[in-house]
């Protein structure tokens, strides 16, 4: 195979990648869950939820042979944390803090991490949406933001 052509197969590979999205599955319509801590969040149906004792761990379905999948993180904190985190933008008409870092590490790509914070509920909702993504650029975090968006309290909805 000439290198032209390699090339253009890389190219064509990355795009089906970057269209296929194994991160999609998080922000597709679905179902609400609910943690013991009081607050609810929505997920897609094809998310696999694990519950943990600080909130949850969002990974989708199937990716077992992936290796790195994108994993979303909600945590619920009683204690404040430091200080805001770089940007802030609007979310459903709540006024959020986040920031997006990015490493380069290995042959998988560059590895993204959103993190959200706001207050909720008396406490702070963490959301902590990790990607890697060798040939895509920055993703755009669509599954965190509707999770961040989805975020309620149990007790008033809001």
């Amino acid at each position: 195979m000439n290198r032209r052509v390699s090339i253009g197969l890389v190219c064509a590979l990355a795009g089906t990648a970057a269209t296929l999205d194994p991160g999609g599955v998080f922000a597709q319509s679905g179902r609400t869950v609910q943690h013991s801590l009081g607050f609810t969040i929505e997920v897609g149906d094809l998310a696999k939820v694990d519950v943990t004792d600080a909130g949850f761990r969002i990974l989708p379905e199937g990716v077992a042979d992936v290796r790195s999948p994108p994993t979303i993180d909600v945590l619920f904190h009683v204690e404040a944390l430091p200080g805001p985190l770089a940007e802030s933008r609007r979310v459903d008409g709540r006024t959020v803090d986040y920031d997006i870092e990015a490493v380069t590490v290995g042959s998988g790509g560059t590895e993204y991490t959103l993190t959200v914070r706001l207050p909720m509920c008396g406490s702070v909702f963490e959301l902590r949406h990790h990607e890697q993504c060798e040939f895509c650029g920055e993703p755009d975090f669509a599954a965190g933001w509707a999770i961040v968006a989805s975020a309620a309290c149990e007790q008033d909805g809001g």
